[in-house]
């Protein structure tokens, strides 16, 4: 996952679902890299990232839309 920085986080996947909250890590604080393959660990980052940005533009459009509805029904108006 990514936090609100872009920080690559990394955090066991529980067998019930969800992830191991107390044993939440920045993947930059990894030192043993052995097995990682960083090929499939860089996409995992760039669909994070993409997912993100895509979330963020959505957030914006939704909010430019409550507020020119708000504008159209004059529950904000202009002077």
């Amino acid at each position: 996952m990514i936090d609100i920085g872009f920080n690559f986080i990394s955090a066991p996947t529980l067998q019930s679902g969800g992830y191991d909250e107390s044993q939440l890590d920045l993947v930059s604080n990894w030192t043993d890299l052995e097995g990682v393959n960083i090929g499939s660990l860089f996409e995992i980052y760039r669909d994070l990232t993409w997912q993100q940005s895509q979330d963020s533009t959505e957030q914006v459009s939704n909010d430019f839309a409550e507020y020119m509805d708000d504008v159209e029904t004059n529950g904000v108006q202009f002077f």
